[in-house]
């Protein structure tokens, strides 16, 4: 078993350097050219299951990578990313001015941070595990590609390569609309790519 583990195509407040959490803006130009790349990178991969979270962004990404296998999108609220609580909708330039002390947790020691009013990203990696778990078992014996967020990605591309929370941010960036590819052997992850984003080269921010 193959799973195709996709961050979602950008958006304007991810060029803005805010903080989206659950947040519900669509694709921005860029964010749908990089999921139609997606969709171009996996059109002749055999996936029997698309499964995305349940916010605009990653649902529009799912949406075109399925659409060039005749097939539809399962949304999953447990896949949304990170709830911000009062992060939300602030840039970080903003949360750097009244939070400096937790912005400073969050860039160097994530496993213990916690957004205030929100979530910890230890909570959404086992949200994120359990989502799997469950998709996993729905899904036995087929391929199956899901579209997410940066933390839930991060945080269970760690639970793959046992790689402890503390060094999130230290594995391979997760770009908009990076790919990650994981073979399922015996039940064990073997990891093939990490936040490969070869099919987005040429791809600029419009001016």
């Amino acid at each position: 078993m193959v799973l195709y583990l996709v961050r979602h195509g950008e958006t304007s407040l991810n060029r803005e350097r805010i903080f989206q959490g659950h947040l519900d803006p669509e694709l921005s130009p860029l964010g749908r050219e990089q999921a139609k790349r997606l969709a171009l990178r996996l059109k002749d991969e055999k996936i029997g299951a698309f499964y995305s979270s349940d916010l605009l962004r990653a649902y529009q990404t799912a949406s075109a990578i399925a659409a060039k296998h005749r097939q539809g999108v399962t949304k999953v609220k447990e896949l949304r990313g990170i709830d911000c609580g009062e992060w939300t909708g602030k840039s970080v330039e903003e949360i750097e001015a009244v939070y400096p002390e937790l912005l400073i947790t969050w860039r160097f020691q994530p496993h213990h941070h916690r957004m205030p009013g929100g979530e910890s990203v230890e909570q959404v990696q086992r949200r994120i595990i359990r989502a799997w778990q469950r998709i996993l078992a729905e899904e036995a014996g087929h391929n199956i590609c899901i579209v997410t967020h940066a933390i839930p990605v991060k945080s269970l591309m760690c639970h793959f390569m046992e790689d402890d929370l503390s060094l999130m941010w230290l594995t391979p960036r997760q770009d908009n609309g990076a790919l990650n590819i994981i073979h399922f052997e015996g039940g064990k992850p073997r990891v093939i790519e990490v936040g490969s984003v070869d099919h987005l080269q040429g791809l600029e921010a419009p001016g």
